[in-house]
């Protein structure tokens, strides 16, 4: 081992301090070689401990990523596998992976992570996951569009020259998708978390996206842009826009697709309500756009504002927003 020989041989030499005048050496051979025993095997335990382990190497893997089925329909397929090959070189890899859903606008995903399996000799040091749950409604059962995300991280080690295949499982078809709605995910190497003994040789933060599913959509689900002036919230946290009582609050929008000459229905959850309130029916112009101005809230506290496409034409499906947040100062 040619770095330990250098390190032990700059230790068995120290200089002498500063001020004092170098000597020649009169210390018995026999204890010099027990000094140099004790170095190498304080080297020894270091590398064996990892707080003296020496810089990986480069790394040479090789990833590629693919996607089965590549065509879903809705409804109709219900599971989908993306997977990761990685090819090692000369030498053993270690790395850490985490498997991310691609989310939808409100948080949400387009389908739910299933797991994930090793095929092939790579084995696994650690794991984690990570469980998101989108915010939107306490009242309605946080009702947001699709999934809730769920991404994993694994740390790897691969030996050399050999092939192990990640396989990242999902359900799909579970709800009817967005115009536009990602159904993907991505595998993406992080260098600065490792889950496992010793330390990462893939040292190079990188993210591979698998090709997104082509979908044929039988049904689809509305997305419906929600917004107001004044301006709300999308959370029901302390620091919501506060508005004088009475005052008028515009509510507009538009959806995709476009669905001219059809409606949408406004709701609100006024304070201390136990259901909700219709504001208004509005109808959807050429360009899919709505507006509606006449709302003046009057009592204190936090409303929550809704828009639901209630009334679905054929090929489309009822569907909904999470809401805004604007709350009345007292």
């Amino acid at each position: 081992m040619p770095m330990l020989e250098a390190r032990v041989a700059k230790l068995s030499r120290p200089h002498p301090p500063r001020g004092c005048a170098a000597r020649p050496s009169t210390s018995d051979p026999k204890q010099s070689r027990l000094s140099r025993r004790v170095v190498v095997a304080a080297l020894l335990v270091g590398l064996a401990t990892g707080w003296l382990a020496p810089a990986p190497a480069r790394a040479d893997v090789r990833f590629a990523v693919t996607t089965s089925p590549a065509h879903v329909t809705y409804p109709g397929t219900r599971h989908v596998t993306f997977t990761l090959a990685m090819t090692s070189g000369a030498q053993a890899e270690r790395l850490t992976v985490w498997m991310r859903t691609l989310r939808l606008a409100d948080g949400g995903a387009s389908m739910y992570f299933d797991g994930w399996s090793l095929v092939g000799p790579g084995r696994l040091l650690g794991s984690v996951g990570v469980f998101k749950h989108p915010g939107c409604s306490p009242h309605l059962g946080n009702p947001f569009h699709g999934a809730a995300p769920r991404d994993e991280a694994v740390s790897l080690e691969l030996p050399p020259e050999s092939t192990t295949r990640l396989l990242a499982r999902y359900t799909t078809g579970v709800f009817a998708p967005w115009p536009g709605a990602p159904l993907g995910m991505t595998f993406a190497v992080d260098p600065a978390r490792f889950y496992g003994p010793g330390r990462p040789t893939v040292t190079r933060a990188f993210t591979l996206t698998p090709p997104e599913l082509a979908l044929t959509a039988h049904r689809r689900g509305v997305r419906i842009d929600l917004f107001t002036r004044p301006h709300s919230a999308t959370n029901g946290g302390a620091r919501n826009p506060r508005v004088t009582p009475g005052r008028a609050i515009s509510i507009f929008g538009r959806t995709t697709p476009r669905l001219p000459g059809q409606s949408l229905v406004l709701r609100s959850w006024d304070p201390g309500a136990r259901s909700l309130t219709t504001i208004a029916r509005v109808a959807l112009d050429a360009q899919s756009r709505f507006h509606y101005r006449g709302w003046r809230p009057r009592k204190p506290g936090t409303y929550e504002i809704w828009a639901f496409y209630d009334r679905p034409a054929p090929g489309m499906v009822a569907d909904h927003r999470c809401p805004r947040y604007v709350t009345i100062a007292p």
